[in-house]
């Protein structure tokens, strides 16, 4: 009996820790990072002297935005967090020209829109999610290619499986494609020769999901990724998660070698670039 009462014990222990994990309040979260290199934040030392100089700018750019810069920083553990924060006015709202301006009298009727950047700070790197209208406070600076270099990184072309694939063409008539298979489509399948991926969903390898990414509650055995200009988990993730992806992340571009998927190579190293000279002609 004793022996009952103790395993029910466990029982609803292990229940109700398993009911505050279900609990815990997840978003979906797209990961951007903040190119360092880029020739307005190339000559700044630190990672909170290129934040504030991205937030600097994109403030000053804004017409209906009141107030000064509301940028708060905080520092947790192996973090330092950055909170970008904004209200920004779209125009008037449709209500207002509705409703007879002696009912209205001096009534504020603007739409405005909620959006924040929190940058997160990590080995040197510079990553950041976005809400509401954060992108274009970020777009001029990120880094383009992340998400899809990134999984060059961890990928198993052999292995993983595409879900669908949005290619830009380099050589020949076709500018751009996407494709959505019906059937199980490895990577290594999938890649058409002069097509370059820019956006591509791929459930990832059992190997590299347990392995790299074991932390994020999924109903698959194995996750699947969005990898664009960020890096997106499906699921839906909590903070938490979102911190230990980001570790993750820094870790594999400390890491892990890049693997390119394509024969095409992006050149990055501006010191190989060559303005045109008469002889070139």
């Amino acid at each position: 009996m004793r022996k009952s009462c103790h395993l029910g014990a466990q029982l609803s222990a292990k229940s109700a820790k398993q009911g505050m994990r279900d609990n815990i309040y997840r978003r979906p979260a797209s990961v951007f990072q903040i190119n360092r290199s880029h020739f307005e934040l190339s000559g700044l030392k630190t990672p909170e002297q290129c934040i504030r100089f991205v937030c600097g700018s994109h403030h000053a750019s804004l017409e209906h935005v009141e107030g000064p810069l509301n940028l708060s920083a905080y520092t947790h553990g192996d973090f330092e967090h950055f909170l970008y924060h904004f209200e920004a006015y779209e125009g008037p709202s449709a209500w207002g020209n509705f409703i007879p301006k002696r009912i209205l009298e001096d009534r504020d009727f603007r739409v405005r829109t909620l959006s924040f950047v929190l940058f997160m700070v990590h080995d040197e790197h510079i990553f950041c999610v976005i809400a509401g209208s954060g992108m274009m406070a970020i777009k001029r600076y990120i880094n383009h290619h992340f998400g899809t270099d990134l999984y060059e990184r961890i990928s198993i072309p052999e292995e993983d499986n595409v879900i669908s694939i949005t290619s830009r063409g380099v050589t020949g008539n076709n500018a751009a494609s996407k494709s959505i298979p019906r059937n199980e489509l490895l990577v290594l399948d999938a890649l058409q020769f002069g097509m370059v991926p820019t956006n591509m969903t791929i459930e990832l390898s059992e190997h590299i999901s347990n392995d790299l990414f074991g932390f994020i509650p999924s109903e698959r055995s194995r996750l699947v990724v969005e990898v664009a200009s960020y890096f997106k988990p499906v699921p839906k993730i909590s903070f938490d998660e979102l911190q230990e992806l980001v570790r993750v992340l820094a870790r594999t571009l400390r890491a892990m070698p890049q693997k390119h998927l394509t024969c095409f190579v992006r050149v990055e190293d501006k010191r190989m670039w060559r303005a045109p000279t008469l002889s070139n002609y």
